[in-house]
């Protein structure tokens, strides 16, 4: 049995309200956390350098405790859930038939890609090819290490 892959989140000069927004840019925050707005309560001011790690808890029954433990134990910051008031978009009125675009602005917008041209799955490093800051790179790349297969096809 492999061990579960441990993610690690760098942050540089990041303020609070940054890592309160970037918690769902995290690899696998998101099926923990769910689409919950995360709000900064801190009060803490200025920029702040630290790394963050999680371990992917494998066929855990409560992987969220475990994120949110992690987050506690290791920064100082617990994520309760709370009612606060957040801004909204509200839509009052649509038109059934929008206006036309302008002449030429279809042919000038990029075509957004229905599928991927390629996926290089390779065997991770079990001694130290984790995951290490943003899994997003330029060009629409995406890479991510120290995670099973079944993790990746989530």
């Amino acid at each position: 049995m492999t061990d579960p892959p441990t993610l690690v989140e760098t942050c540089r000069n990041m303020s609070m309200d940054a890592f309160a927004e970037a918690i769902h840019t995290m690899p696998a925050a998101s099926q923990f956390l769910g689409n919950n707005p995360i709000i900064n309560q801190t009060e803490l001011k200025g920029a702040w350098d630290f790394e963050f790690r999680f371990t992917v808890p494998m066929g855990a029954t409560a992987p969220a405790a475990a994120f949110l433990d992690s987050v506690e134990k290791q920064l100082g910051l617990k994520l309760q859930p709370i009612k606060a008031p957040i801004p909204v978009v509200m839509v009052e009125s649509a038109n059934e038939n929008p206006t036309p675009n302008l002449p030429g602005v279809t042919e000038k917008l990029p075509v957004a890609p229905t599928e991927f041209e390629v996926a290089n799955i390779k065997p991770s490093d079990p001694n130290g090819s984790r995951q290490n800051g943003n899994p997003f790179l330029p060009g629409g790349r995406l890479d991510l290490r120290g995670m099973t297969l079944k993790q990746l096809i989530l």
